[in-house]
């Protein structure tokens, strides 16, 4: 799994500004708007870690699976 998400966790793509038709996310499941919905609570957590650790949501998502993931 990509950390990011394919961008879903860094916070740029919401239902209110999904990937643009051109781009190839824009037909993938994992941006469906029931999807936005499940990564939503995900997305605070990283977003209030971010203010914390003054990061960004995608930064956190990699800080983490570099530190967790099983060598």
């Amino acid at each position: 799994m990509e950390p990011a998400r394919k961008g879903l966790l860094t916070g740029k793509y919401t239902p209110e500004n999904p990937p643009q038709f051109t781009d190839l996310r824009s037909s993938d499941p994992l941006f469906h708007p029931e999807n936005y919905k499940k990564t939503g609570e995900l997305l605070s957590t990283l977003r209030k870690l971010g203010e914390k650790y003054n990061k960004t949501p995608a930064q956190i998502a990699i800080n983490w699976l570099v530190k967790y993931s099983p060598e």
